[in-house]
């Protein structure tokens, strides 16, 4: 009569028992030396930011209520030093499988959160802070660069000079001087008898301005002039200056003495007609 031969373990199976043994004999040390620290298992969780059932797993050997094996090495890991073991070499001891590490997503749904303290909340509210109101200061700043021209020379738009059926205007020196009465002349169809214009309006750029000149009712000059400009219109009938820093403008009526239009930033509009 033949005798029956034992059935062969399958070779995960022997893995897993070698790895209940180590588990046991580790997990005895890691014990042991828990209470001689006088420390408890919550205790111990609270420090490691490890759940309290998977402690006592590892102190009692069950494999059953551990994750896959390589998590258990790294849970040995760290409870090993945080008790003042060595943890590197009784990590090691615990036997794993290479391919485990597929498996990591699972085990890191079972870790536990960390825990978020005040000063996390404290730090993260002044980055919110901080990132909003920079975003709201470069809104407001572009929004109002949008909304007024007179501000950002970026909207500028340089028109074609001198123009066409109007009286020349001409660039002064880049100091100021008051402005004469030979900056400017008549087109060449008039009468050389004719007299001069009654309106010859001079401007002198003390700081950089906006500025829109109007002549005998047609837009000269609509933009933005430095500081030093010096520019003289004439007319028959009326010239109408607006400028967007009426404080940076002097203006001069028919060779007198040049005065501010207005208040320093201030959007100012003055008309000048032969009476005035």
């Amino acid at each position: 009569m033949m005798k029956k031969r034992p059935p062969k373990q399958n070779p995960h199976q022997q893995q897993q028992e070698k790895r209940a043994v180590k588990l046991r004999e580790l997990g005895a040390l890691l014990r042991e030396t828990r209470q001689e620290k006088g420390m408890s298992v919550e205790e111990v969780s609270a420090k490691v930011k490890i759940r309290a059932c998977i402690l006592r797993a590892i102190e009692e050997g069950n494999l059953d209520k551990l994750p896959e094996a390589i998590y258990v090495r790294g849970l040995l890991y760290r409870y090993a030093e945080f008790l003042g073991e060595d943890s590197s070499e009784i990590s090691q001891q615990f036997p794993v499988d290479e391919f485990n590490w597929l498996f990591a997503k699972h085990f890191w749904l079972q870790l536990p959160m960390p825990q978020l303290r005040p000063i996390h909340l404290y730090l993260f509210y002044i980055l919110l802070v901080g990132f909003s109101v920079q975003g709201l200061s470069s809104f407001v700043t572009r929004s109002a660069s949008d909304s007024n021209p007179m501000r950002t020379s970026s909207q500028v738009q340089e028109p074609s000079w001198p123009p066409r059926d109007a009286p020349t205007s001409r660039d002064r020196p880049t100091q100021p001087q008051p402005a004469t009465a030979q900056s400017s002349t008549r087109p060449t169809s008039q009468s050389a008898a004719s007299s001069e214009p009654p309106i010859r309006v001079g401007l002198i750029f003390k700081e950089k301005s906006w500025i829109r000149i109007e002549v005998d009712g047609q837009t000269e000059f609509e933009g933005t002039l430095p500081e030093g400009t010096q520019r003289t219109w004439e007319a028959q009938q009326e010239v109408v200056i607006r400028a967007g820093n009426a404080g940076g403008v002097l203006v001069a009526l028919n060779g007198e003495d040049a005065k501010p239009m207005g208040q320093p930033w201030a959007v100012e509009e003055v008309t000048f007609k032969p009476n005035n």
